[in-house]
């Protein structure tokens, strides 16, 4: 395997990590904002597993929440999957106030690749 850190924006220094080994590609945010480097660490992998901490329409409050802890929400997670060619999308770090189905609808309407809002013990093929 090969790993390759992006230095991502968050409250302390967070890297988000890019994996590829046999021809497939793992991405993972970290906790950060959207950026440059979150998309550069996303381009065209098989799999980017991002945060998602609210769906905007969990409401103004829960947005302004997310951006103030640093996370971004599931649209912004969508497009920057669909910005960096991902092919699919794993949404992660949701708020305990966040509504599942609301985020996986906002990142499905923002993504074209399939997209998923996974449990614990969820695998997902790369």
């Amino acid at each position: 395997f090969e790993l390759r850190f992006f230095e991502v924006q968050h409250r302390v220094p967070t890297l988000a990590v890019r994996v590829e080994g046999g021809g497939k590609v793992l991405a993972y945010s970290a906790d950060s904002v959207p950026c440059d480097a979150l998309v550069a660490c996303a381009r065209e992998a098989d799999l980017f597993v991002c945060d998602a901490l609210v769906a905007e329409s969990d409401g103004k409050d829960a947005a302004r929440r997310a951006a103030a802890l640093v996370h971004p929400t599931a649209r912004e997670a969508g497009e920057m999957a669909r910005a960096a060619g991902a092919k699919s999308l794993a949404l992660v770090h949701l708020a305990r106030f966040a509504t599942r189905d609301r985020v996986l609808a906002e990142g499905q309407a923002a993504f074209e690749g399939q997209t998923a809002v996974p449990d614990d013990g969820t695998v997902l093929p790369v």
